[in-house]
């Protein structure tokens, strides 16, 4: 796929952006996204709002926890959502994160094998072959039966991946993967070098699999963009520190920010934080600056194996901007 990139829409506000999923849809941007990280707007509901104001742009999760809804739920969910935007609809899998998920009782346990065992019975479900039973270690059905009018559902997978043994399972497994928006140039080769030994091992390729990346793009002038980012990324890597290598983040500097940085955080904590990262550390997890700064970075991205860039979220004004530029190509 060349010169593709789809949109990362937020899950609350959504008829704010209704406007911009529309001339998303009419100017050939691949498709619309969203996440589902935090205890806060569900990504089902306004993914199956922006379904209902588009026509062709595909539309995806990026991500949805594997244990918040049951296996089953998930099929039936996205079997809905396929019948509302026929051919168009992605699911998006993630394992989601501590200390959120401990918060909420939810015990992540052995994630791995959820997230395959999930995977295989929303499958199952889908093709409506049979009624399904599926006895995994974390995941169990006992005649189950998908009743859609549909007469099957051919939804792809994609599964949002960090480490390695999850990288490699979707090479394995998934049709797709969507690799982490806060990770440098370095890592993301690194991960789709552990993508591809995932995919050989089960006779596949990185051609079977679209590599989708989340980014950061912000167009304008480089160093505003680059202070404006700051807090974001520290309050990230403090409350995430196993993204903090891959992000480049030197283990001092991750201390410092922890020791600042809580959780919850104030904003205070968030702006203390920030005035501790370095402009070269923020540049490096995302495209910022003028359209021929941005294009340039974005072909470094490129050259990784990156199929597809999901741009994160921003106002409406600045993502439309953003498709008037990359609508040229990079």
């Amino acid at each position: 796929m060349t010169n593709a990139f789809g949109l990362n829409l937020p899950n609350s506000g959504v008829r704010d952006y209704f406007d911009l999923a529309r001339y998303a849809d009419s100017q050939g941007v691949d498709s619309l996204w969203v996440s589902e990280p935090q205890i806060a707007a569900d990504a089902l509901t306004p993914l199956a709002a922006y379904a209902a104001v588009t026509d062709r742009i595909r539309l995806g999760t990026s991500i949805i926890p594997i244990w918040t809804r049951n296996a089953a739920l998930i099929a039936q969910s996205f079997a809905a959502l396929d019948m509302l935007a026929p051919d168009r609809t992605i699911l998006g899998l993630g394992a989601w994160w501590d200390p959120l998920a401990g918060q909420v009782g939810i015990e992540m346990r052995k994630p791995i094998r959820a997230m395959r065992e999930v995977i295989e019975s929303c499958r199952l479900l889908w093709a409506k072959v049979a009624p399904v039973d599926y006895t995994g270690e974390l995941v169990s059905l006992r005649n189950v039966f998908m009743e859609s009018p549909a007469a099957s559902h051919d939804i792809p997978v994609f599964i949002g991946a960090v480490g390695p043994q999850m990288l490699r399972l979707t090479g394995r497994i998934a049709d797709g993967v969507i690799l982490n928006g806060n990770h440098t140039v370095e890592a993301t080769a690194q991960e789709i070098g552990q993508l591809a030994e995932g995919a050989a091992n089960e006779g596949r390729s990185l051609g079977d699999i679209e590599i989708a990346k989340m980014i950061r793009i912000k167009i304008g002038d480089r160093e505003r963009l680059l202070a404006e980012e700051k807090p974001r990324v520290a309050r990230y890597v403090a409350q995430q520190p196993h993204i903090a290598g891959p992000a480049g983040i030197a283990p001092d500097l991750l201390a410092r920010l922890q020791d600042r940085i809580k959780w919850p955080a104030t904003d205070e904590e968030v702006e203390a934080g920030a005035r501790l990262l370095p402009d070269d550390v923020v540049a490096a997890l995302g495209c910022f600056g003028q359209p021929d700064e941005v294009r340039r970075r974005m072909r470094e991205y490129t050259e990784t194996g990156v199929d597809l860039f999901i741009l994160s979220r921003d106002t409406p004004e600045r993502m439309r901007d953003a498709i008037d530029v990359l609508a040229e190509g990079w």
